[in-house]
């Protein structure tokens, strides 16, 4: 070979060299809201940094609240939409599209983009988040070609704001609760019936859509069966955090493509959130259903990266805006009588949790999630998420600290020392 085509040789190997180190990485998530806040912290670290843009429900600094977020720097375009567990894995097993920020998004002045009247891009999702196994789902027939457990999830059933304090949620009030008309008197937790607000008080269960896995989580712990049909009910909310009216959200569903009708409810803990620092009473409502003098309260479950928001005082964080950044502070319930903690969590008193798995797809074009740069980042992350200490995981817990186990979703608890 002469002189001259050697050098054109190396040319044109450098040129490749270059063109392939300047690649940007282009990986789209969907999943679960319930986990979000470890895997958004997860993104940060692998990208390394934080996000160019988030829906306008929260500010750049609490990203980890966000509903869609998008980072972009020279090595990495990356880009998710919360929108429930079951939603993930249908999007990434079924190629189905989601719905992320524009590109273009800068800071926080796009709406949720998962709202279909909002500008969004459509993707078909690289990689879910789910908190049950694909099993739980209504999307089977594709099986996910890697689903890795990173973590256990954790849930907590929590009531608006005056609630009593102290109360549980177990099966019997959680069935009377949430199915039929969807509410009960307060006396159903209180079990004081001669209380003077106790005839005068209803408790309105409220909630997740089919989508969601912490929907799927709540009704496989409590023996309600995943794909029954609840009823929940749905406020309108004023500015000075008053419900001003209530309907049932409709029994029948299209979402995703895919038609539920087991009830329906909100496709995020966020808007929840909402729910659990208002007020509900008579004179706010123009009348309860039966006459009830009020005040009124909500229950719903959540996943522990959206609770702290409802707890922690008049501000729950800085970081929210609208009628997230301020209100009255919801109030817990124990499980079956015992209280949240991460230390009830691991020992197995405290079931109201289950694994965190991240998936990626089996399906066409497979080279592209099995193998290469998308492959290398969904390892990187199922990593750095395994290897974070359950003290960094937003009320959520690192498998290895767990000292006991459970095969299904709502499955019997074992010890791992016996």
């Amino acid at each position: 070979m002469n002189t001259r085509k050697i050098l054109a040789t190396g040319i044109l190997a450098a040129a490749s060299l270059v063109t392939t180190a300047s690649a940007v990485t282009t990986v789209y998530i969907s999943g679960s809201t319930a986990f979000r806040t470890a895997a958004s912290n997860a993104i940060t670290a692998v990208v390394g940094s934080t996000p160019v843009a988030v829906d306008s429900s929260v500010t750049l600094a609490a990203y980890q609240g966000a509903n869609a977020q998008t980072w972009s720097n020279a090595s990495y375009f990356v880009q998710t939409s919360w929108s429930g567990s079951a939603q993930g894995v249908q999007g990434v097993s079924n190629r189905v599209t989601a719905r992320f920020l524009p590109a273009a998004a800068t800071s926080n002045t796009a709406a949720d983009p998962r709202n279909t009247s909002n500008p969004a891009d459509t993707h078909i999702p690289d990689i879910c988040f789910a908190d049950c196994q694909q099993s739980s789902t209504n999307f089977t027939a594709n099986s996910l070609a890697t689903n890795s457990k990173v973590g256990v999830v954790t849930f907590i059933f929590a009531a608006s704001n005056g609630f009593p304090t102290g109360q549980s949620m177990t099966k019997q009030a959680f069935e009377y609760t949430f199915t039929g008309l969807g509410y009960v008197p307060l006396s159903t937790y209180n079990g004081n019936a001669t209380q003077a607000d106790a005839a005068h008080s209803i408790v309105y269960a409220t909630g997740r859509d089919p989508d969601s896995g912490t929907r799927i989580t709540t009704l496989a712990e409590i023996g309600h069966g995943v794909a029954n049909a609840v009823t929940q009910w749905h406020p309108v909310i004023n500015g000075s955090h008053q419900v001003t009216s209530l309907a049932t959200y409709p029994g029948t569903a299209t979402i995703n493509g895919y038609t539920y009708t087991s009830g329906t409810g909100e496709s995020s803990g966020s808007t929840l959130r909402a729910f659990l620092t208002s007020t509900l009473t008579a004179a706010s409502t123009g009348g309860l259903p039966n006459g009830e003098a009020g005040p009124s309260y909500f229950v719903t479950s959540l996943g522990m990266s959206d609770y702290p928001k409802v707890v922690t005082g008049a501000v729950f964080d800085t970081g929210l805006t609208g009628s997230d950044a301020t209100g009255l502070p919801a109030v817990p319930l124990n499980f079956n009588g015992v209280p949240f903690s991460i230390a009830n969590i691991e020992n197995g008193s405290y079931t109201f949790w289950g694994y965190e798995y991240a998936g990626i797809s089996t399906q066409s074009a497979a080279s592209t999630y099995q193998s290469g740069a998308v492959n290398t980042f969904y390892t990187s992350l199922v990593s750095n998420i395994q290897g974070t200490a359950t003290s960094s995981l937003s009320g959520n817990v690192k498998e290895s600290d767990m000292q006991v186990t459970r095969g299904s979703d709502g499955g019997p608890i074992t010890s791992k020392n016996l």
